[in-house]
């Protein structure tokens, strides 16, 4: 059964799920301690969690889209794979 997603573990499930997209875990990321500049996520891949991130960003914190732009460029700048070209 899943989890229930709340305000206080929505950014582990966030980061867990960006991390699927590329076919890795948080796991993964606790042995790889330079993860965030070796790893890189497909432009559509990345299109998919946006899409995903914002509906969900809306629903927990019941906010407008445009605040959950802001949430989700906040979390791509601090916590985002890089976009593969």
């Amino acid at each position: 059964m899943p989890k229930l997603i709340t305000r206080e573990n929505i950014y582990p499930h966030l980061l867990e799920k960006q991390f699927t997209y590329i076919e890795k875990t948080a796991l993964d990321a606790a042995f790889n301690p330079n993860w965030w500049a070796e790893w890189s996520i497909p432009q559509d891949k990345h299109d998919e969690f946006k899409k995903y991130f914002i509906a969900l960003n809306k629903k927990i914190f019941k906010c407008n889209k445009t605040k959950a732009l802001k949430n989700f460029d906040w979390f791509m700048k601090f916590h985002g794979l890089t976009i593969k070209n």
